[in-house]
This record gives C-alpha cells, sequence and structure tokens, in this order.
C-alpha cells in the first residue's frame, strides 16, 4: 500500500518537499496526488555504524564541482572553504580538486547538460537529485561524482541504471519535463575521485572515469530484494586511471608547479617537473588557447618539422610559443634523429588528388572549431596533404583526413575511437605501447583508408557505436557497428 504520509517540513527549495520519514514527495503522474517515492539507491544503502564525517566530505566535494560548474567563485566564499577544512579537506587539497574535475572534464570532451537536477522514475517509483547528464562521444549519458575508496559495487549500478530511466522533475511546479535527446541506457559513467587516500597522501589529486555497464542494473533496479550478493563487479571498466604516486603525494601549486619537501627536512620547497605529459594532457592545455596562439602554435609545428605524435616535442613547442602551459615540463633537447628504419611493408598511396580535391579538403579542416582542428592535426600530422609541409596530395591521405575531420565534426575527437576503428581493419598495431595516435592512422594503405573512412561513417550514424571491455584494450567497435561493415 502506498504511504501517503502528511509531509513533513520542506527542506531545501530546491530539493524536493519530503514527508516523516524523508521520502520524497511527487505529484502522482495519472491522480496529482501527493505521492512518497524511495530514493535511487533506496533498498541497499546502509549507513549504519559509518562515520557520517566520510559522507559530508562526499557532499563537499559534490558542491565543489558543482560551483565550477555553475561558473560560482566558490574559493571565494570563506565560510564555505573553511567548512571543507572543518571535515578534513585542506584548503589546498580543495583548489586540487577544482583543477582535477575542470581538467577530467576538458581530458574527456564531457559537455555538461544537466547539473544536480532533480528527477523522476515513475516506473519504479523513484526520486532524487542525479550529479550530471553529460554528452559523451555524441552520447547522453549518466553521470555520478563518487568519493569512496572503491567504485565498483552493485549499489552504483542499480542507480545509474535508475537515474537512466528518470526524466527531470521541477519541484516548484510539480512538474515533468524531458531531456531533449535520448539518454544511454547501455552505459553509465562514474568520475572516481579516491578522496580517503588522497588525504593520507597515497595518491594525486586526479579524477578517473570509470564507465558502467547498465544491462544488469536495470534487470535489478526494480527488484525489492536484498541486493547484497548481487555481483555486478564486472560492469565496471576504468578508461582513465588516476596515475599512481609512490610514497608522500607531492602538493600542486599555483601554476602547476611540483613542492616537495628536501630530505633534510628544513621545509624549504624545491620545484621539481612533474611527470611527463602525456599528448591527452597537451591537447587539453593547447584548446584553452586563444585562436591567434593556436595559430601560432600550428605555424611552429610548420616550421620547425615537429613530430606531433611526440609528447616531447609538442611540449617543447608549448614552451617555445607560450613560455608556458599548465602541465610542467624539463627542457627538451631534441635529440639527431637516427635514419629511419625500411618500412615493414609498401603504403600504397592511391592515385594523386586533383587540385580542387586537395582544395576543397582545406576548406573542410579550415571550418572545424579551434577546439577539435588541433585535434585532427596531431592525429593526421603524417598523412598531411600539403606538399609545402611535408605532405603529398594522394588518395590515401585525403580519404584518412576526410574521415578524420567527420570524426571531428560530429564529436567523436577521441584518440580511442581511432585505435578501436584502425584495431577493427589492422589488428594489435593500433592498441601497441609506445605507437602514437598519428603512426596507427599512418599504418594504412590506400584500401584500408577507405575502409576506415566507411567505418567512420557506420561509427558517426550509430547511437553506442562502442563497447569498453576490460584489459588494456580500452574501447572496441560495437558489435553493431561491425555487423554492418561485414554486411
Amino acid at each position: 500500500m502506498i504511504d501517503y504520509a502528511d509531509p513533513g517540513p520542506s527542506r531545501d527549495p530546491d530539493d524536493f518537499r519530503r514527508n516523516s520519514k524523508d521520502q520524497p514527495l511527487v505529484k502522482h503522474p495519472v491522480t496529482g496526488r501527493d505521492t512518497p517515492y524511495d530514493r535511487p539507491s533506496g533498498w541497499f544503502d546502509d549507513y549504519t555504524g559509518i562515520d557520517p564525517v566520510y559522507a559530508n566530505r562526499g557532499t563537499h566535494v559534490h558542491r565543489i564541482c558543482e560551483h565550477i560548474d555553475n561558473g560560482v567563485a566558490w574559493a571565494a566564499d570563506l565560510a564555505f572553504v573553511a567548512s571543507g577544512v572543518a571535515l578534513g579537506i585542506p584548503a589546498d587539497t580543495q583548489h586540487d580538486i577544482a583543477i582535477a574535475w575542470d581538467r577530467f572534464k576538458r581530458a574527456h570532451g564531457l559537455t555538461i547538460i544537466a547539473n544536480e537536477a532533480t528527477v523522476v522514475n515513475d516506473a519504479l517509483r523513484v526520486a532524487g537529485t542525479l550529479d550530471r547528464i553529460v554528452e559523451w562521444q555524441r552520447q547522453r549519458c549518466v553521470l555520478d561524482i563518487k568519493t569512496g575508496s572503491k567504485v565498483a559495487k552493485t549499489a552504483y549500478a542499480v542507480q545509474l541504471a535508475r537515474y537512466a530511466g528518470s526524466v527531470p522533475y521541477d519541484v516548484h511546479t510539480d512538474t515533468r519535463g524531458s531531456w531533449g535527446d535520448d539518454i544511454n541506457q547501455t552505459v553509465g559513467i562514474i568520475a572516481h575521485l579516491p578522496l580517503n587516500a588522497i588525504l593520507k597522501g597515497s595518491c594525486g589529486v586526479e579524477f578517473e572515469l570509470v564507465t558502467v555497464k547498465l544491462a544488469e542494473g536495470h534487470r535489478a533496479a526494480g527488484d525489492l530484494y536484498n541486493l547484497v550478493n548481487l555481483d555486478l563487479s564486472d560492469d565496471f571498466t576504468t578508461i582513465a586511471p588516476a596515475p599512481s604516486h609512490a610514497g608522500d603525494a607531492p602538493t600542486v601549486a599555483p601554476h602547476g608547479t611540483v613542492v616537495e619537501h628536501d630530505a633534510e627536512g628544513d621545509g624549504a620547497p624545491a620545484a621539481t617537473p612533474a611527470s611527463d605529459p602525456s599528448l591527452d594532457e597537451l591537447r587539453a592545455t593547447v584548446r584553452q588557447w586563444q585562436p591567434a596562439d593556436r595559430a601560432a602554435l600550428t605555424a611552429y609545428f610548420d616550421r620547425n618539422d615537429v613530430d606531433t605524435s611526440d609528447a616531447a616535442q609538442v611540449a617543447e613547442a608549448i614552451d617555445a610559443v607560450r613560455n608556458f602551459h599548465d602541465v610542467v615540463t624539463e627542457p627538451v633537447t631534441r635529440p639527431t634523429p637516427a635514419p629511419a628504419p625500411p618500412p615493414a611493408r609498401d603504403i600504397d598511396e592511391g592515385n594523386p588528388l586533383s587540385d580542387a580535391k586537395v582544395q576543397a579538403a582545406g576548406k573542410r579542416y579550415t571550418k572545424l572549431p579551434d577546439e577539435v582542428r588541433s585535434w585532427v592535426t596531431v592525429a593526421g600530422a603524417k598523412c598531411r596533404l600539403s606538399v609545402a609541409h611535408g605532405g603529398k596530395a594522394t588518395e590515401r591521405r585525403g580519404a584518412i583526413l576526410g574521415a578524420l575531420c567527420e570524426m571531428a565534426e560530429q564529436g567523436f575527437d577521441d584518440d580511442d575511437a581511432i585505435r578501436a576503428i584502425v584495431a577493427h581493419l589492422l589488428g594489435d598495431i593500433a592498441w601497441q605501447a609506445g605507437v602514437g595516435i598519428a603512426d596507427v592512422v599512418a599504418a594504412m594503405d590506400v584500401a584500408e583508408a577507405h575502409r576506415f573512412a566507411g567505418l567512420v561513417s557506420l561509427v558517426c550514424m550509430t547511437p553506442a557505436a562502442f563497447e569498453f571491455p576490460e584489459g588494456p584494450v580500452r574501447c572496441v567497435l560495437a558489435s553493431s557497428v561491425a555487423e554492418k561493415a561485414a554486411a
């Protein structure tokens, strides 16, 4: 029987009204009566005996991320910062969390669609506030921020499945809305920050992206039984693990300088270089630049014959153009290149491209938004068409660059997406350690380049075009795409 208990005192005006049992009160979709719903994590969350400080710390991290996404100058709110310090989160760590959240979104190409949105799932009679709806790889997904030590929990898979099946609910007018586009019911996202380990100094301040397969979560989402013995841990896949730090974690000071105390323990900080940046980190940095600075960097690449698949050379170019970037690096002394080994196979370039096709390709490239054009530049660095810049106007290169432009246009500016498509054609070389993305792209001959372009078009037309297995291969083409390609 539905419990129509009288409402208790109202709480946050932007939250649900609640009854005396702390259940959210929702207008019934048919009768319009106040109806108590459960929380999306109901039936299996039990915080008995757990120090509430852990939950309060997690809430504080949520608030920092919410303020960042809303453009709120949270660091100027001294009372807010002090409340975090009182929970055991130092002010410097709060600052690092804010930077890490922004870096995490840029690195994974996440666009925030909804932030701390109140939602209802009428089919399951649950209501709550989801953390984010994000656009990721051209799909809208539910994202939840977690700060516990363990992320692969059955409760999280069920919670995400319930949120994925929900719709927006305006708590001021008690009306239901729509997301506009369908929410991915197959994959959800967890942004994991191991807060306790960070506060102990055993790891750095980084969010990691964990994908969650929602099929079993959907199956279990409506079952009223004890879920303790249901193990869905295999449905969780870490896409970008946080870097491992041995010993005490250094403190990140302003401008990215890593500060450590010297061995004598006199407290004098010694600036040391951070770990070498990846191409993804460098690319994320450059995407924040003004267009004129990005153009200057591209010109520097061309003038100095920079290998844009080499992170050290790219970092050196960034230092030369801007004299500063967010990821600290040591000055790079470029070695004299050794003679290139003979190619493992002859690459068939196909027919020459006409001047008209070269010009059309150039126009398509220059029309790309600044933030994705640099991705095409890096991924296609060894497939240039311009003879003036060491390229060749050939059929193979035209097909590859056209496909890269299509990926950028459709929101698939992601190195792992390229690797998954090329792996379908060439196998393990796409995921081979030490092989840069430009080398992966350049490994295709003209026939493979055309197949690559065809697969890219299929991917861009297919929802949930990738699957995320466990192991070193971070993603593969979905079976639906592979079957269409084989037909």
